[in-house]
């Protein structure tokens, strides 16, 4: 091989560990670094109005960030409730109020509210809840076995 390839060759290597180092911090943001982060718990249907009011909180003095977890409407009210730790990944949205993700920390975080709750009527609501949470149970026992 000649040095001229061999040179270009290095110099490609280098450009792509840059671009791979640069994208794997961005994706390594944790939570607990963002602006006053508040943690919330629950399911996906109020993100809109979750994003506005992000986007409100990042102009308040001082800047405080609304970091969310959708795990589902069940499981909202019942974090709260049962002291469940946050953990994994979680949305939070910059001063646009474009929708980014999150590391919360491996010990977890303490959500400050749950979102969410059973809209079913209340002799099936709580049985469809208690089975929804054990079927996540289950599916992160599964994963965490893998």
């Amino acid at each position: 091989m000649s040095s001229a390839f061999k040179a270009r060759f290095a110099g490609g290597l280098a450009a792509a560990a840059v671009i791979v180092g640069s994208s794997r911090s961005a994706l390594a943001l944790n939570c607990k670094d963002l602006p006053a982060p508040i943690y919330g718990v629950g399911g996906s249907a109020p993100k809109p109005l979750f994003a506005k009011l992000a986007w409100a909180l990042s102009g308040a003095s001082p800047t405080q960030t609304l970091v969310y977890q959708a795990p589902g409407a069940c499981f909202g009210p019942n974090a709260i409730i049962a002291g469940t730790k946050m953990t994994g990944t979680a949305s939070y949205w910059d001063n646009t109020g474009k929708e980014l993700s999150c590391t919360l920390a491996l010990t977890g975080e303490d959500p400050d509210f749950g979102a969410g709750g059973s809209l079913l009527p209340s002799d099936f609501g709580i049985s469809a809840c208690v089975q929804a949470q054990h079927e996540h149970h289950q599916e992160s026992q599964g994963s965490a076995s893998s």
